[in-house]
């Protein structure tokens, strides 16, 4: 008769349990590394968002004033690009902004958050990749760039049309004053209250690209703080797992022990009962707690 028989996990194969615990390892990081990956696309996408907007709002801005100007009847209009301009400085003010310009297809600033980059010409490979997507005005290619030195930024491009009205020129009403000194309003005048296309206008035979930039600091932060929420899960995770099987373990040890112990009693009792020699146990106090009948 065995006195401490040990549970049944205790002669499973070391493999097995390797192998447990390695499977167990495997599901912790694929469920880290999804998480990561999860959020690390959303941040992506928020940042395309925004630049995406960004583009948006100086596009129609630098619309919306022009056509304003001309609404009031605006003779010498600005040339499209101090309307583009405008926009640009006032959107630039966001602290997340690190550039926002407007080239053309030979690299040219047109316009831009620092003034004195205006004229200069880039070199600039995004452009070539918008190219070769094909896409159309709504298209927007991205790309993260920039060393630890310098800090990482997120770059992105889209296709820029400048507006260009339709119309060259408007006709007026003019006031006419007779000789009687009443005024009355007249015939249509041939002469154009301002200039659709002023001088300086965009050159329709040249393409014209935005790009923002914007820093990822704040992205690299959430990032960072995120990767450590991830370990720290895992961590927790692979230590409740452990923790489980090592408890199971215990519970099954403790109602091995208690049942051995049992037997233990059980033969004790039996083996004092049949012995021929007399046999009294008292405990500390005196008090009788086994005899056998030849006692």
């Amino acid at each position: 008769m065995k006195l401490l028989p040990r549970p049944r996990f205790f002669y499973v194969s070391p493999w097995l349990l390797a192998a447990a615990a390695g499977l167990l390892v495997v599901i912790v990081v694929t469920f880290a590394m999804s998480n990561i990956r999860r959020e690390k696309q959303l941040m992506t996408e928020a940042m395309i968002e925004k630049a995406a907007t960004l583009i948006r709002v100086v596009n129609s801005g630098a619309r919306a004033a022009y056509l304003l100007d001309v609404r009031r009847g605006v003779w010498n209009l600005d040339p499209w690009n101090e309307y583009v301009q405008r926009m640009i400085n006032h959107v630039a003010e966001d602290p997340v902004v690190l550039f926002l310009t407007v080239v053309d297809d030979r690299g040219k600033v047109i316009a831009h958050n620092n003034e004195k980059d205006i004229g200069k010409t880039l070199n600039i490979s995004l452009l070539s990749q918008l190219e070769l997507d094909h896409g159309g005005v709504s298209n927007l290619v991205y790309r993260f760039t920039g060393g630890k030195k310098s800090g990482r930024y997120f770059e992105a491009a889209r296709i820029f049309e400048p507006y260009r009205p339709a119309l060259q020129g408007v006709f007026r009403r003019s006031w006419k004053r007779p000789q009687g000194g009443i005024a009355f309003l007249g015939g249509l005048s041939s002469g154009p209250v301002f200039r659709f296309r002023p001088q300086g206008g965009p050159d329709l035979h040249r393409k014209y690209y935005m790009l923002v930039g914007l820093d990822m600091s704040g992205y690299d932060r959430s990032l960072k703080r995120l990767e450590l929420q991830a370990l720290i899960l895992s961590l927790a995770m692979l230590l409740v797992g452990v923790g489980g099987w090592l408890s199971l373990a215990a519970v099954q040890g403790y109602r091995v022990s208690q049942k051995t112990l049992g037997d233990i009693k059980a033969f004790t009792g039996i083996l004092i009962a049949k012995l021929p020699v007399g046999i009294i146990a008292t405990d500390r106090e005196g008090r009788v707690t086994t005899w056998n009948r030849a006692a």
